[in-house]
């Protein structure tokens, strides 16, 4: 007999021990309780941000208690239903289970609460009745897209970030990722249709540049990371990352600047649309002056006129003379003067 009595023991505290874990459960995991008794609703024009709500839409009914006593996740653009709003079962006095005569119903979208557009009052009224309820929610997100974790720079190789981007909105989101090399370099973590982000939840996404061989040293490029959510275009993040190549892979091509020798790189990209970058190296401190000439000889402008230290310089030029107008398609060179030597190279425009 003793023994039936542990055996009894152990079975109520497994039996103690599931209930335990069931209420540990998240709310939305469990679902509605479903009773014998339900108000039906439908919404016929239901919109986030003033679109319609997409496949996926979770729709949720609440009593004044806070209990959840309804679900419908939609399965057409916006509209949903038919979405069942259980009532409390009379039978079961220790548990609640919806709503009673009267209660007024609350209504959330993506567990944020929506604005109720009627027709119908949210009032639940019992069993064998439809109301229509249209809903919306403006979804204001806060999408962080933080600083790269690792990387090592160098040309004709490819070039690794981890981007940490973070939902920061009142509730769940479609968040894409657009990634764009100012360059035109080959790009990797381009993700248009987007990824489901829980309310705080952040995801850490690899993100990949391929830096061309004979790029030269020091030359600099901009990734711009967009965090966009897709239910709120307005609603995005930019983290911009700079790349600087700074050694050498075996490819030479002539551009790269040796330590202690006056040297003028070729602009890099060439041909170029609509900027380029001009790289040199000085072998000693001075007064320097780096312009721009037409195939006739004549100043488009001067990027630079001025004194400047031992090593590496880098300037851009965006296609304007000395005036800020845009200059035609076409040949142009560019000279690296000192009080000493100048150096000239020749570059092209293709607009």
């Amino acid at each position: 007999m003793r023994g039936n009595k542990d055996m009894r023991a152990k079975t109520l505290l497994i039996r103690m021990l599931i209930i335990v874990a069931v209420a540990a459960v998240p709310l939305l995991a469990q679902g509605p309780t479903p009773t014998s008794q339900w108000t039906d609703f439908v919404g016929l024009q239901c919109t986030i941000n003033g679109a319609p709500i997409p496949v996926g839409t979770e729709i949720t009914a609440f009593d004044p208690d806070g209990v959840l006593c309804g679900l419908f996740v939609t399965t057409d653009i916006g509209v949903y239903g038919t979405l069942h709003v259980y009532g409390d079962d009379m039978y079961t006095e220790a548990v609640d289970e919806g709503c009673i005569g009267s209660d007024h119903i609350t209504f959330k979208m993506n567990e944020k609460v929506a604005t109720e557009l009627g027709p119908d009052s949210d009032m639940w009224v019992g069993i064998g009745t439809t109301k229509t309820m249209n809903l919306a929610i403006t979804q204001v997100f806060d999408v962080a897209a933080a600083a790269p974790t690792d990387g090592a720079d160098s040309a004709g190789v490819i070039v690794s970030y981890n981007v940490i981007v973070t939902n920061n909105g009142d509730g769940s989101d479609l968040i894409a990722l657009t990634v764009t090399s100012k360059s035109g370099w080959v790009v990797t973590g381009n993700d248009a249709s987007g990824q489901s982000y829980k309310k705080d939840e952040q995801r850490t996404l690899p993100v990949t540049v391929a830096i061309p061989a004979g790029t030269p040293l020091g030359y600099q490029d901009t990734l711009t990371v967009v965090a966009a959510s897709r239910f709120d275009p307005a609603a995005t993040a930019t983290k911009k990352i700079v790349t600087t190549v700074d050694k050498k892979t075996g490819v030479d091509d002539g551009n790269f600047n040796v330590p202690g020798i006056f040297t003028l790189n070729q602009n890099f990209p060439n041909p170029f649309n609509p900027e380029t970058v001009i790289s040199f190296s000085l072998d000693k401190p001075g007064d320097v002056t780096l312009a721009v000439y037409d195939i006739l000889g004549r100043t488009v402008t001067t990027l630079y006129q001025g004194y400047l230290a031992t090593g590496q310089h880098q300037f851009r030029w965006n296609g304007s003379d000395g005036n800020g107008q845009g200059v035609a398609s076409g040949v142009y060179f560019y000279r690296l003067s000192s009080d000493q030597i100048s150096l000239t190279r020749k570059m092209a425009l293709m607009k």
